[in-house]
């Protein structure tokens, strides 16, 4: 099968996992750079209403603006668009193709997360050789609305019976961070907690404060 361009070696991963809502891109594009500069280094792009050109664009766009910084960038769910930029890898949803598919595709190297919100899901990602999980959504999210909810408790009892770095998702912010926070989970992935906070590069510092303490889940 044909690669156009595998994945980078595989990096680390952190636990600080920011996602960027494309459709948001006006405000983030602002913040994009001083995050890096402050340590920002994994990435998730998702662009679930724009065209395939538009996130494509946009995709490139990151890569260049982040290029000094070499973050981890993870593309949602358009194993296309991570094959054509040259993504870390992708993150795939319950619904998306099998894990094993999408390295064919994007070769050995490739980073793939799995979203999983079960212990059969859970052991389905283990089974295919997913990297990282998120479960989730742990509170209200602007920006997945439909997302199925799980309580902090529950994510925490499924991240202890899996040794897979597990990160907790889903309208996470400073006020309820103590609720999500716990040895079970590598990390959390945050969205619009830190866009919408008042001082997003202030959001972003007390975030990664806290996260880089963490020691990875063994």
């Amino acid at each position: 099968m044909l690669k156009l361009n595998p994945c980078p070696l595989k990096p680390e991963l952190h636990p600080l996992y920011l996602i960027l809502n494309l459709e948001d891109w006006h405000e983030w594009k602002q913040w994009i750079v001083p995050f890096c500069q402050k340590g920002l280094s994994m990435i998730q792009l998702r662009g679930k209403k724009l065209s395939s050109r538009r996130f494509y664009q946009l995709a490139l766009e990151i890569k260049s603006l982040t290029a000094p910084w070499n973050p981890i960038i993870i593309i949602n769910d358009r194993i296309d668009i991570a094959l054509l930029c040259n993504a870390h890898g992708v993150h795939l949803g319950r619904d998306d193709i099998p894990v094993p598919e999408a390295r064919k595709i994007l070769g050995s190297n490739c980073i793939l997360g799995k979203t999983a919100k079960s212990l059969r899901e859970i052991r389905e990602a283990e089974e295919e050789g997913a990297h990282y999980l998120g479960i989730g959504s742990a509170f209200p999210s602007p920006t997945k609305p439909e997302a199925l909810s799980l309580s902090p408790r529950e994510i925490h009892n499924l991240a202890q019976k899996t040794s897979l770095p597990v990160y907790g998702i889903g309208g996470i912010r400073r006020q309820n961070f103590k609720l999500i926070s716990h040895p079970s989970l590598f990390g959390v992935a945050l969205s619009s907690g830190i866009l919408k906070a008042p001082n997003p590069l202030e959001e972003f510092l007390w975030f990664y404060s806290r996260l880089s303490e963490k020691s990875p889940k063994e």
